[in-house]
């Protein structure tokens, strides 16, 4: 850069040392730039492209942001209605399938054993035909073993019981479809459950199966 020495009027070196001014601000550095203007020109160039760049930084930040935040804001939404739906779905699933869950304890008066049977659709006479006390064999011989198949297939296990004392209640079906001679319900019950039984024809060669028919 070339500098213009001050005329006359203007402000010199020396009036600058004494702290003097005139009407201009430092007239030679003006005319510096007058005469060198591709200089300053692209210093000017820099800075606004250098603001450009900060405002661009910016802008792209901030988007970022909003994109982020939109993202979680739709994960969320997502989420809360996964989870209000999947209970409903559950609810609805075990409703359209019919199935009902079988309640094998509590069973202590006459009324929860004739509700425990109708569970399975029997209805039997009110009272039971007969109310006697077996024990479990601690060895179970061929036909008790087969017996036991019953009792497994239906989800029980009577093997879990040997040795044990339990009460066996009979009772007289009076809706079982098929069948003209008469047809009983057994249920073994240890300490307030229903741990085994069956249903059976009265008649020797007949027939015999779990709960359900």
């Amino acid at each position: 850069m070339r500098f213009i020495a001050p005329e006359k009027g203007e402000f010199s070196v020396a009036d600058r040392k004494e702290g003097k001014t005139t009407s201009g601000v430092f007239p030679f550095i003006y005319r510096s730039i007058i005469k060198n203007p591709p200089a300053y020109s692209e210093i000017a160039n820099n800075s606004q492209n250098m603001c450009r760049e900060a405002g661009m930084f910016i802008y792209s930040l901030r988007a970022s942001t909003l994109k982020f935040f939109g993202i979680l804001c739709v994960a969320l939404v997502t989420l809360i209605t996964l989870i209000a739906f999947i209970p409903a779905q559950a609810e609805a699933s075990s409703e359209t399938s019919g199935e009902v869950e079988i309640v094998y304890d509590k069973i202590k008066t006459e009324e929860d054993r004739i509700a425990f049977l109708r569970q399975f659709g029997w209805e039997v006479k009110g009272d039971p035909v007969k109310v006697a006390e077996v024990t479990i064999p601690s060895e179970f011989d061929q036909v008790f073993v087969g017996y036991n198949e019953i009792q497994k297939r239906q989800g029980l296990d009577l093997s879990e019981y040997k040795k044990k004392k339990v009460t066996r209640y009979t009772y007289e079906i009076t809706n079982y479809e098929g069948e003209e001679g008469v047809v009983y319900a057994n249920l073994l019950v240890y300490r307030n459950r229903v741990i085994g039984g069956d249903v059976c024809s009265a008649d020797t060669k007949g027939f015999i199966h779990g709960f359900e028919k």
